[in-house]
Order: C-alpha cells, then structure tokens, then sequence
C-alpha cells in the first residue's frame, strides 16, 4: 500500500468551475483505491462512504490558507488570520514523504509558487493532473506552462486529444503519460431524471412548450457565448419559439460586458443571463438542446453531463470535444470560425425532436461505455500501479 497527496486548490467547490468539479471526482477515484491517501486544499467536502460500487476510504486532510500577501493587509484581516491559522497544518504538510504527489491542474501549481512557507511535499514520484490545452485561449504563457509541466515525472490529461496537443511540443515529447478522461455526476443525473423534464421546467419558471437551449460556463472569450450572441437574431428567425438561456459566472470585464449587452438587446426575453447557478443540472436536464461554442476544450465536462441527462448537443468542433461528441452520432459538430455552421446546425437539431433524441440516446450509451465514474477509478487503479512500480 502507498500513501499518495493529492493537492488541490479546491475540491468540489459550490459552482461551476470545471477544474474543482473534476478534483472532487479524482479525490474519490483515489479513495476506492487500497492506498493511503492525503487531501492537500483549501476545502475539504463531505466524501460518500460508497460509490459506484466501491468502498471509499477516509482521506487524511491537510489545509492549506489562501496565498500568503505580500505584506499583512489590515485592511483584509481575514486574510492574515488564515495564513497564521493554517501554520500547524503547514508543518504537517513538510513532514509529508509521500510514494505519489497528484497535482490538480496548473491553477494549483500557482498557489504552490506563491506559497513557499508551505513547499512540496518530498515525492518519490509526482504527476500533473493537465485540464487545458496549449492554445492561446487557455493560457497567456504556454511556456510557463511547458516549464511547470516538465518538473513532473508523469502527465495525466482529461482526454486524447488534449495529449496529443501537448506531446507534441518538443520538450514534452516522449514525457510519460496517461489520458484518464473525467466523469460526470451519475447520482445527481440519476435523481433528476426521475422527475419528467415538464415538471421540472415548471420548477424551474421555464416555458414548459418552448424549445429551450442552454449554455453553461463561465462568460469569457475562449468559452465563446459571444458566437450565440451575434447570431440569435438568425436562429430566433429559424425558431420563433426559441429561448436561449447562459449560465456562468463573469470572472472579467468581456463578460461584464456581454452580458450588460445581452439584458438591454431586443431579444431579452429571449435570450436571457442567469448569472451563476448551482442548479445548473436541473437547466441542462430541462433544455432541449445544450451549447457549447468554446474556442478551446481540453475535454468539455459540461458535455458529460448533458449526456447523462439524455439533452442533445450542438458543440465547435475543437481539442477534446471531438474526444466525447462525435458529429451526426452523439451530437453535431461545427467549426467556431464559421458561425453559419451553427445557425444550419442548430436550425437542423431544433426543428427535429426525433433527431434530438436519437443523438442524446447515442451519447447516453456512449458515456456508459467511455466515461463511467466505475471506469475512471479503473483507469486511476491501472495508471497508480505503473506509477508506483
């Protein structure tokens, strides 16, 4: 049995970033697994006794303050006092020797550099949990991110394609590494789909006989709502009785903006920001067809879920998106320089119940066999054991 740290920034936090999401299911991934396991995060949720079929053990947990500021800010007491509270938690974190270090994400490598009262941890082996792709939509400094990734004696990305787009950068070329592609939340999919969409839709203040499409992410350029925005006036023109909701968080002032523009256009009953929603399962479930334009996609998570939930999907055609929707089988695809391959594909899928429902069954079936919760333990069991040989 090996003792592996797992280091997150957050694990499972309230909301709809993907990165945090997708800890919380690595967390569990490693806990059906016989080795000792060490939580490294700021938060630590509550951890299911069973799932999927497997005993999960109880995680050691060591909490790590928010970065530590430059100076003490009395202004923001707050955050001093959880920089001294987290002191002891600090020490222990020092004394960690773990077999495995499984770093969550680039955004966790940032708060390590900033914290070097606290350090790594003295791994045997470490490994690099990789959500994103090198594209300049992603990351302002690819190099920074090829330095970061190159420390690491192992890779792990959420997707074929993600790899192949990172391992072709020469001083990432022959790295080891494994694609462990991310899961989707099967028992909450589950719950919800034994309430008819209608009453949910109901619930929800939604027009039970509209056709309802939903965008879910964070409003930012690369996660492209803009794309839908400029082109409402057409698919309104092909749908009359269409209604587009978004759903995310702005994190800057391009999103600030596109929504301002959204809540004063002429369709804005519409086409409707709903700001950040927890619930954004129950809109995914309640829609007809669920969007994503992204610019760039290391694998799209929010797209598991719409398979889960039996929702058809219309996505770009780009990094792994074209690893989970297969165009014409599992959804349609298009290109996100050519915007009209939206309106004709969206005019195609909303007007055609029986096509929506032939794609979602496919993708449904699909995700069974290709992205299952049960088959990313395996897929973590398989990838420890070369890890740790």
């Amino acid at each position: 049995m090996a003792h592996i740290a797992f280091f997150a920034n957050y694990i499972g936090l309230g909301g709809r970033n993907g990165a945090y999401l997708s800890a919380l299911d690595t967390l569990m991934a490693l806990l059906a697994t016989p080795h000792r396991v060490t939580s490294i995060s700021q938060m630590m949720p509550p951890i299911p006794q069973q799932l999927a079929g497997y005993r999960l053990n109880r995680p050691n947990f060591i909490k790590i303050p928010p970065p530590f500021p430059d100076q003490l800010n009395w202004t923001l007491p707050h955050q001093s006092a959880a920089w001294l509270l987290g002191r002891s938690d600090a020490r222990s974190l020092k004394a960690l020797k773990p077999d495995l270090l499984l770093v969550n994400g680039l955004n966790s490598q940032l708060t390590l550099n900033t914290m070097p009262y606290f350090g790594l941890p003295s791994a045997k082996q470490s490994a690099l949990i990789v959500h994103n792709t090198p594209s300049v939509h992603y990351l302002k400094d690819a190099d920074w991110a090829v330095s970061i990734a190159t420390r690491y004696d192992h890779l792990i990305f959420v997707s074929p394609q993600a790899q192949q787009n990172w391992l072709v950068l020469d001083t990432l070329a022959g790295k080891r590494s494994f694609v462990i592609p991310n899961c989707g939340p099967e028992e909450r999919a589950l719950a919800l789909m034994s309430r008819p969409k209608a009453a949910v839709r109901r619930h929800l203040g939604l027009p039970v006989d509209d056709l309802i499409a939903v965008c879910v992410g964070s409003i930012e350029p690369r996660k492209g709502q803009d794309l839908l925005v400029q082109q409402f006036p057409l698919l309104l023109k092909y749908l009359p009785n269409l209604t587009l909701l978004l759903i995310g968080s702005t994190p800057g002032r391009w999103g600030q903006t596109l929504t301002d523009y959204v809540a004063h256009s002429p369709w804005a009953k519409r086409l409707c920001y709903l700001g950040s929603r927890p619930n954004a399962l129950a809109y995914i479930y309640a829609a007809d067809i669920l969007l994503l334009p992204s610019r760039a996609e290391a694998q799209g998570r929010v797209l598991l879920e719409a398979a889960l939930l039996k929702t058809a999907v219309i996505a770009t055609a780009v990094g792994g998106i074209t690893d989970v929707i297969k165009h014409q089988q599992t959804g349609l695809l298009f290109e996100s320089d050519r915007p009209r391959m939206l309106v004709e594909a969206f005019a195609q899928l909303g007007s055609d119940a029986a096509l929506r429902h032939n794609l979602a069954e496919q993708s449904n079936q699909r995700y069974w066999t290709h992205f299952s919760r049960s088959l990313q333990i395996q897929r973590y069991q398989a990838a420890l054991r070369r890890m740790l040989a």
